[in-house]
């Protein structure tokens, strides 16, 4: 059941939507009168309404889903519809926020504008399907040297193809959140960025000592730190 947002609060027992999600409720899902949805406010309650000629009256106010987990995905730059599929998962999986990384071995190098405005309707689609109700922060593409050197609360934890030591796993549960996961793009980090990411105190990981795909690689992070924080 999607759930849609609402810009108003509760209004006599019932609540709107705008001329967008209503369309797309009436002409693309084609609700019909009796059914229910779920409606978030931007207080962040969550009822069940019930349609009928366009108006939305409450069924029942639900228990709203957890808040989005405290970890990070810097993710290296990756082509075409694998960064659609990386940001629909992280939205699916409650990263609190996504950040694009321009490293040395990144084919892409930006995100025309066209192709923004597609990963944030994704985004806001992606929201809708899973229920979540604080939308996923999508970070604009930076270079690594930049992020590198920002002063962030918690933990960096980079994972390393060339890493023969400690797991993902243990370096989630030998320190505390926020964590931030760092995973490499097509043809990983360079031995360079390794190193200044070392010097700038980041925890060096194995991902389950297998070559991974840039893209499973962010779902295997990003699934062990959900779980971790679940």
């Amino acid at each position: 059941m999607h759930t849609f947002f609402s810009t108003h609060e509760v209004n006599a027992g019932t609540l709107e939507l705008d001329k967008t999600s209503l369309h797309h409720l009436e002409k693309v899902l084609r609700i019909k009168n009796g059914e229910k949805i779920k409606i978030a406010t931007p207080a962040g309650k969550l009822y069940l309404v019930t349609y009928h000629n366009k108006i939305f009256t409450i069924a029942e106010e639900l228990t709203p889903p957890p808040a989005p987990l405290p970890y990070h995905l810097y993710m290296g730059l990756l082509k075409g519809e694998m960064c659609e599929w990386v940001l629909e998962k992280a939205v699916e999986l409650n990263a609190t926020s996504l950040t694009w990384v321009i490293s040395k071995n990144t084919v892409a190098r930006e995100i025309k504008p066209n192709k923004w405005e597609r990963l944030l309707n994704l985004a806001s689609e992606s929201q809708k399907q899973c229920g979540r109700l604080q939308p996923l922060k999508i970070n604009a593409p930076q270079v690594l040297e930049k992020l590198v050197n920002l002063s962030t609360e918690g933990v960096n934890i980079v994972l390393n193809e060339t890493e023969t030591g400690l797991s993902l796993e243990q370096a989630l549960n030998e320190n505390k959140p926020p964590y931030h996961l760092w995973i490499g793009p097509e043809g990983g980090w360079d031995k360079t960025e390794l190193l200044l990411m070392k010097t700038q105190g980041f925890i060096s990981t194995q991902a389950g000592g297998l070559m991974l795909r840039a893209e499973t690689c962010a779902m295997y992070a990003a699934s062990l730190a959900q779980g971790k924080l679940t």
